[in-house]
């Protein structure tokens, strides 16, 4: 049980790559994948992505916003009639820096204040102001808050990795039935 669950927590939090081989053409694949997917939040269609050259970025239409959502970034590679799709699976680039710098900032500012006021508290607590108080509660209330903001931003995407692996999955294996009809006896 451990080991699944330490497996499940690196899955939410770290870039994940999977491969699938497609038996169909990139054109088609293109084009089946386009025609399924709306290009901006204005539709109705389950994935709002695009497709530029050989390059795929996709995510599942949510009802809220999400900045944690995992997104889909595939390379679609022609191989012999068929695709080879390298997908990978993470937070936006941008949302990972900005959270990168929120904790560097937290850990090198707050933690300065965090101990700053500590240090003021124990050495003369008969002199504890609320700025000293308030020094030592701001920054572990900027760490919980932004751990569990993203805590609870990859927990409500939990399931979309599966779900944008299974629609490109199902697309390009429609598109195969499409591009060549069975013969009938």
């Amino acid at each position: 049980m451990r080991f699944s669950r330490n497996r499940r927590y690196r899955r939410m939090y770290t870039k994940s790559t999977t491969e699938l081989m497609l038996p169909c053409s990139i054109e088609e694949l293109c084009r089946r994948l386009t025609a399924r997917m709306d290009r901006s939040f204005f539709g109705t269609r389950p994935v709002i992505g695009r497709i530029r050259g050989t390059r795929l970025t996709a995510r599942k239409r949510i009802w809220y916003r999400n900045s944690f959502q995992t997104r889909l970034s595939a390379e679609l590679i022609d191989r012999a009639n068929q695709t080879l799709v390298c997908c990978s699976f993470s937070m936006h680039p941008l949302v990972m820096a900005f959270m990168a710098m929120w904790f560097v900032f937290l850990a090198l500012v707050g933690g300065a204040i965090f101990i700053q006021s500590l240090i003021m508290l124990t050495s003369a607590p008969s002199r504890a102001t609320g700025s000293i108080l308030i020094g030592a509660v701001v920054p572990v209330a900027m760490l919980l808050f932004g751990a569990g903001g993203l805590v609870l931003g990859r927990w409500l995407a939990r399931d979309e990795q599966a779900f944008l692996l299974n629609f490109v999955r199902t697309v390009g294996a429609r598109a195969s039935n499409i591009a060549h009809p069975p013969s009938s006896d």
